[in-house]
C-alpha cells in the first residue's frame, strides 16, 4: 500500500511549495502565532504579517544590523546571516 506524502505546512501565511521555505528560518512574524486561515482578499495581507523579528537577535534587526522582514530575509538577498530552512 502506497502512502501519500505531503509537504510540511509552512508557518508563513499564504506561502506554498519551495517559496514557503525561501525565507530565513530565524525570521518570525506575529502572524505565525495567530490561529486563523490566510485570506488573500484581506487588504494589506494577513493580520500581524508586518511585525517581524529575528530569533538570533530577538529584535527587529538581524545580526548584521539590518531590518528583518520578508524582503530582506529571503534567499538570494545577500545577507551573510541568512540561514536556509532546507
Amino acid at each position: 500500500m502506497a502512502t501519500k506524502t505531503t509537504a510540511p505546512k509552512s508557518a508563513i501565511p499564504g506561502a506554498t511549495g519551495r517559496a514557503a521555505f525561501s525565507l530565513c528560518h530565524r525570521l518570525r512574524s506575529k502572524a505565525m502565532y495567530m490561529d486563523m486561515e490566510y485570506d488573500p482578499s484581506v487588504p494589506g495581507g494577513h493580520p500581524g504579517d508586518d511585525h517581524f523579528w529575528c530569533t538570533h537577535t530577538m529584535n527587529c534587526l538581524g545580526p548584521d544590523g539590518r531590518i528583518a522582514d520578508k524582503e530582506r530575509c529571503s534567499e538570494g538577498s545577500g545577507r551573510s546571516c541568512f540561514e536556509s530552512a532546507w
